[in-house]
């Protein structure tokens, strides 16, 4: 039989074997095909509902403990309430090259629509809901689809970043995330990458400067991730990454400034590691220990892996989280706010290896146990503070129009309170309701549209926490060692207080409600906070109380 005849043959009968093998292999591979769709279906479904139930506190509860709520809140009701003349007498308010206005640009056009506390709780569930829905856009892209390690997004809701109350920062990264995924789904097409991080970053910018230094972080990594690893590689992707972000750099110089020393802290890098999970009291810290542990198990024992894509992106940031100082001038955070939006990635970025089914159950679980906690978290802190929050605002009817207001605290820390930070703002919501000064009002140069009117300047400061009762005590009739430290501290704004402020108001937490009689009287004593009255002469009190004549001060 000729060579050719047996080639044929043989050929025919492989053709046959690979065709039956085809059609015995087609019932598990549809078998196959459903058991993805079931699970996938599964996934997502407890996703949504994770998703769902992580932000219904943020929506639900009228005053949420975060540390900074009530004072953005206030700011954005100044905004819309210019047209009063003691609010005008009081504020002024500006727009410019601010890379922090976020909440203000969304603020604007809704003036009377939308009031400032529930736009702020809109916001922070948005740009939560951003981060949700992005995760699973680039496990799409990355991965052909969504895996259980998206879960793990809705459980890191209550971290150092909502807690504290970075609401601009949060809609930033909200906006980097959305940026982030389609940067993946694009990033065969380079001048489609630079129109969307040129666009994208420039409203990043205006969002906050942190979300666009995240966001550059993680598109140099991807740069990164298409060159070989040697310093020209460094370079490349280093003027890329310039190129794709030209329009936002360009504004930097524009930002205005104060033209003060430089002022950088790096302490408390070890809090970084646990901002993810750290929000209102030291539990999730053991917990955040555990399912470090249990990724680490996962990604050694090859049952988990990180994507290719990303990999380079996680290495970036985890280096900018590393050697970014944890303070720059009057902002703080920076390290844990960059580690919360670098944990988020993470867990995107990772896709189990095997269909060992203990995976995504024990994955479902960490979720579960997380967002219980935080529900438990709801009902031991946040309610409770809800109330309180109420009685406060009730009692704050005895405060009149544009009175200097001064806020006191007690160390709650020292009565096992770990969210005692949560009451450092709660004077601005006499700000709304009585229309008060009060000095810790966020704004600055170059930080805040909120600009304070000449009259009040002495008295006002960009950014401060209450003072301690025994520091009031020893600035109030100060000594010239004293004096010295306030200006150090910047407290400067507090000296001899009672001579420029109307009332004080103590977050006592139940213990004595007068801590300086002699200069003060009790007006209302609560719960865990009391009024105080400042005395004073006739005298001082017009040269220190300036009045209203027709809107103007005079």
């Amino acid at each position: 039989m000729p060579v050719s005849s047996l080639l044929s043959r043989f050929d025919h009968v492989e053709m046959q074997t690979i065709k039956q093998d085809a059609i015995d292999q087609a019932p598990s591979r549809r078998r196959r095909a459903r058991n993805e769709y079931s699970q996938d279906s599964l996934i997502i479904t407890i996703y949504a509902l994770f998703c769902v139930v992580s932000l219904l506190p943020f929506l639900l509860v009228k005053h949420p403990p975060i540390t900074d709520f009530a004072n953005h809140a206030a700011g954005l009701w100044i905004a819309c309430s210019l047209d009063s003349p003691v609010v005008r007498a009081m504020y002024d308010y500006k727009f410019g090259i601010i890379p922090d206005l976020a909440a203000d640009a969304i603020n604007f056009p809704l003036c009377g629509i939308v009031g400032p506390a529930l736009l702020l709780k809109l916001i922070i569930a948005a740009s939560l809901a951003l981060i949700y829905t992005s995760g699973w856009w680039i496990q799409r892209t990355l991965f052909g689809r969504p895996n259980c390690f998206l879960l793990m997004l809705p459980a890191l809701a209550f971290n150092v970043v909502t807690a504290t109350g970075y609401v601009n920062y949060l809609a930033g990264i909200g906006l980097s995330f959305v940026l982030i995924a389609a940067v993946l789904a694009t990033r065969e097409r380079r001048w489609t990458v630079f129109a969307l991080c040129n666009i994208g970053g420039l409203v990043i910018f205006f969002f906050h400067i942190f979300a666009l230094a995240f966001a550059m972080a993680v598109v140099f990594g991807t740069m990164l991730h298409r060159l070989s690893l040697d310093a020209r590689m460094l370079i490349t992707a280093s003027i890329r990454t310039v190129a794709a972000f030209a329009l936002p750099l360009l504004l930097f110089p524009l930002v205005a400034s104060e033209h003060k020393p430089l002022e950088l802290g790096y302490g408390g890098k070890f809090r970084a590691i646990f901002s993810p999970f750290v929000g209102y009291n030291s539990v999730p810290v053991s917990i955040a220990l555990i399912v470090l542990a249990l990724v680490l198990v996962a990604i050694r024992g090859k049952r988990a892996k990180i994507g290719e894509a990303l990999r380079w992106p996680l290495i970036t940031l985890g280096l900018l989280v590393l050697f970014v100082p944890g303070n720059i001038q009057t902002a703080v955070d920076i390290d844990s706010r960059m580690m919360v939006a670098a944990a988020y990635l993470f867990f995107v970025s990772l896709r189990p290896t095997t269909d060992d089914r203990r995976v995504p159950a024990g994955a479902a679980l960490i979720s579960a146990a997380l967002i219980g906690l935080n529900l438990w978290t709801v009902a031991m802190i946040w309610l409770p503070f809800d109330r309180q929050v109420a009685e406060f605002r009730a009692a704050l009817g005895m405060l009149p129009p544009h009175a200097k207001v001064l806020s006191i605290e007690s160390n709650p820390q020292e009565k096992g309170m770990p969210f005692a930070s949560a009451y450092w703002h709660l004077a601005s919501y006499a700000t709304i309701d009585r229309q008060i000064f009060n000095p810790l009002e966020f704004n600055g140069v170059g930080m805040q549209p909120l600009i304070t009117q000449p009259a009040f300047r002495p008295v006002d400061t960009p950014s401060f926490s209450p003072l301690p009762p025994r520091f009031a005590l020893k600035i109030a009739h100060p000594t010239a060692e004293s004096e010295k430290l306030a200006r150090k501290l910047g407290a400067n704004f507090a000296l001899r207080w009672p001579e420029h402020f109307d009332y004080v108001i103590y977050y006592h937490f139940q213990e004595s409600p007068n801590f300086s009689p002699d200069d003060l009287t009790l007006v209302h004593d609560g719960s865990f906070f009391s009024i105080l009255k400042v005395k004073r002469h006739a005298r001082l009190e017009q040269a220190s109380h300036p009045r209203l004549s027709g809107g103007v001060i005079s």
